[in-house]
Order: structure tokens, then C-alpha cells, then sequence
């Protein structure tokens, strides 16, 4: 399972990362709240098209190097992005184990994260563990839809922010496919 998950850093992170947030506050958001998930904003239920959002419009444009990567990881030609949105939590936020359907693959940008124990964590469903990886703000967490994930209650009071999106994967690359 872990060598499922893997990190690309977005070198220019800090160049961008006010235009995300300011795009992140001009957006229709709201909270969620329910027995066991607490986020304080989230634009997820608002459905944006990609076309319409500024924010993943600010990332998109600044994301070829990690589209590329990408592409070569999963020996792909192409791939459909199905959906995106941002998070922010704040203290004593939490969003429990859950799993992303309908996609091949999703990740996160940590877009803001002061501290890396309120990153993602995902459950190993072969070795019954849970486990994160070791990122920092301006990191993109990539892996496969189905495994189990959350984010760890926010104990700080510094606000994570992050964006997630949900893939397709479409046409294997025999190029990137070495020894085929």
C-alpha cells in the first residue's frame, strides 16, 4: 500500500500560494459538520466546473511538471480530471476515513500546512496500519482513490488548507513502460 502514495513538490508553491488563498476566500464555500466530520470550509458541495474555478485555474497553470510526472508514473497517455475542490480546517476539525469513488486516482495539495502530524493519513488495508508520509506545505499527495484516508483532528491553531482532485486514468504509454 505505501509504495502506492507517493509526493510530487510544486517547486513554485511559494510563488503562487497567496493567489490560491485569495482565490480559495472569493469562492462560494461552506461548513460541513456531522457526527464524526468537521470542515470548516469547503466549496466541495458547490460543484464548480473547471472552467469556473480560479483556484484550480492559479494551480492548473502552474502544474505541467507535475502533469508530466504524473503521466509517467502511471505509464499514461492522458487523464480526465472529474473533480476538484479545497479544505480548510481548523482547530479540532476532522474528516474521518473515506475513500474517493468513481476515480482511479485523487491527491492533495497542501496548499497550508504548518504541521506535518495534520497531514493525510491512510489505512493500510494489508498491514492493518495507519500511516502518513512525510510532507510540507507546496507537497502534492498522489494515490489510488480506494485507499482508505483522513484527515487527522487538527489540534493547532493553524488552519491547513488543501486541494483535492479526482482522476481518470486513460490510454497506456507503452513508451514510459520500461522492459514491455
Amino acid at each position: 500500500m505505501k509504495n502506492q502514495v507517493w509526493i510530487h513538490n510544486l517547486k513554485n508553491h511559494s510563488t503562487i500560494k497567496n493567489q490560491l488563498l485569495n482565490a480559495i476566500k472569493k469562492t462560494k464555500k461552506q461548513s460541513f459538520k456531522d457526527k464524526i466530520d468537521s470542515i470548516s470550509y469547503t466549496d466541495y458541495y458547490e460543484k464548480l466546473s473547471l472552467e469556473n474555478n480560479e483556484y484550480f485555474s492559479i494551480f492548473n497553470s502552474n502544474a505541467e511538471k507535475f502533469y508530466n510526472e504524473f503521466l509517467k508514473f502511471y505509464c499514461i497517455k492522458q487523464m480526465k480530471i472529474i473533480n476538484v475542490w479545497f479544505q480548510q480546517y481548523l482547530k479540532n476539525d476532522i474528516h474521518q476515513f473515506h475513500f474517493h469513488g468513481g476515480s482511479n486516482i485523487s491527491f492533495v495539495y497542501y496548499v497550508e500546512l504548518k504541521n506535518k502530524k495534520e497531514s493525510t493519513e491512510f489505512y493500510d488495508i494489508i498491514n492493518k496500519d495507519v500511516f502518513q508520509l512525510n510532507v510540507k506545505e507546496g507537497d502534492i499527495i498522489i494515490f489510488p482513490s480506494h485507499i482508505p484516508h483522513r484527515s487527522p483532528a487538527i489540534k493547532t491553531k493553524n488552519r491547513k488548507t488543501i486541494i483535492s482532485c479526482n482522476l481518470n486514468l486513460d490510454k497506456v504509454n507503452l513508451d514510459f513502460m520500461k522492459g514491455v
